[in-house]
């Protein structure tokens, strides 16, 4: 597993878009070229119950996802 460091090597983060239940969305730049969302976890999602459900549920709707500027881990 890698740092959060390691992770965003090569993106600069400039502002936030949003956030919600257990996640933040930023924009940003990738390697100063290209414009990126990144989309980062809490530590601590809000304890609603429903939080393994939901990041099941959007991990196999981002899994679906097939698009030239959408990037795959």
């Amino acid at each position: 597993m890698c740092s959060p460091e390691e992770a965003l090597a090569g993106i600069h983060l400039t502002s936030l878009i949003g956030s919600g239940g257990f996640a933040s969305v930023y924009s940003g730049l990738w390697h100063g070229s290209g414009h990126v969302a990144v989309k980062i976890c809490c530590t601590r999602p809000k304890q609603d119950g429903q939080f393994p459900a939901r990041v099941f549920t959007e991990a196999i709707i981002c899994k679906g996802l097939a698009h030239p500027s959408v990037i795959q881990t």
